[in-house]
C-alpha cells in the first residue's frame, strides 16, 4: 500500500529496504527515516538515538562513560563506577546486560576495542538511550553470530517493554524479517510502500503485558533463536 501519511505506533519495528542495484536514488539512512517521520506526522521536535561507529563514542572517554553518558542524558558530572554499576543492576532488559558484558573491561577507550567491540558499544549506547526512536544501519555488521543474536533479542525487548520505535535497514533483509512488522520501499518519488510482515517471528510483539516475564522472555528467546 501507498501512503502519503503513516501510521506509527508503538511496538514497531520497520525494515527500510535499501535501493536495488543501479537505482538513480542515493540512500541516506538517517534522511530516509526522519522523511519517514514526517510523512507519518512526527513533526517537530522529538528524541532519537543511531547507532553510528564513526562518531557516537567520545574518543576521550572510556566504554563505561560513554555508556553512562547516554543512559544519564550527557550528565557525565553524576557518574562513578559505583553510579555505572548500580544503574546496570537495574536494567530489566538482561540481553542488553549480556551485551554489556562482550565489551568488558569497560575501562578502556574507544580506540583500544576491535571492530566487533566498538560496534557493540554504540549498539549498546543507542538501545540505552531515553529517545523514543532509534536507527539503525546496518547493525549486523562486525558482529559474529552469538552477539547478532543477543543484540536482535536487546532489540525486541526494547520495541515491547521500552516502547521503543525501531527502525532498520540492512542489505540482507533476511537477517531481519523475523522481527520487523512492517517492510518500508521508498520510491523514487519520495512516497513510501509498507507491507506488514506477517513472518512467524513477529507475533511475539501481540504478547500482552500483564502475562509473566518468564513466559515472555522464553519467547523471545524462542522466536529470534
Amino acid at each position: 500500500m501507498k501512503l502519503k501519511s503513516i501510521d506509527i505506533g508503538q511496538r514497531e519495528i520497520f525494515f527500510f529496504k535499501q535501493p536495488a542495484a543501479g537505482s538513480v536514488r542515493v540512500f541516506n539512512f538517517l534522511k530516509t527515516f526522519i522523511h519517514f517521520l514526517n510523512v507519518g506526522g512526527k513533526k517537530g521536535q522529538y528524541k532519537f538515538a543511531t547507532a553510528n561507529e564513526e562518531n557516537t563514542l567520545h574518543k576521550h572517554l572510556n566504554i563505561q562513560q560513554n555508556i553512562f553518558l547516554e543512559c544519564q542524558g550527557n550528565k557525565l558530572h553524576s557518574y562513578s563506577k559505583e553510579n555505572f554499576e548500580d544503574y546496570i543492576k537495574k536494567i530489566d532488559n538482561h540481553y542488553l546486560g549480556k551485551l554489556i558484558k562482550r565489551v568488558y573491561p569497560l575501562e578502556r577507550l574507544p580506540y583500544q576495542l576491535n571492530h566487533e567491540e566498538r560496534k557493540i558499544s554504540v549498539l549498546v549506547k543507542a538501545l540505552l538511550s531515553p529517545a523514543s526512536f532509534l536507527f539503525f544501519n546496518n547493525p549486523e555488521l562486525n558482529l559474529n553470530d552469538g552477539n547478532l543474536l543477543i543484540f536482535k533479542q536487546s532489540l525486541l525487548f526494547e520495541s515491547f517493554y521500552g516502547n521503543k520505535i525501531i527502525f532498520l535497514t540492512s542489505p540482507d533483509e533476511s537477517l531481519w524479517s523475523e522481527l520487523a512488522t512492517k517492510i518500508v520501499t521508498m520510491k523514487d518519488n519520495g512516497e513510501f510502500e509498507i507491507v506488514k510482515n506477517n513472518q512467524k517471528g513477529t507475533d511475539v510483539l501481540k504478547i500482552s503485558q500483564n502475562q509473566e516475564w518468564k513466559e515472555n522472555r522464553a519467547t523471545i528467546d524462542k522466536k529470534v533463536s
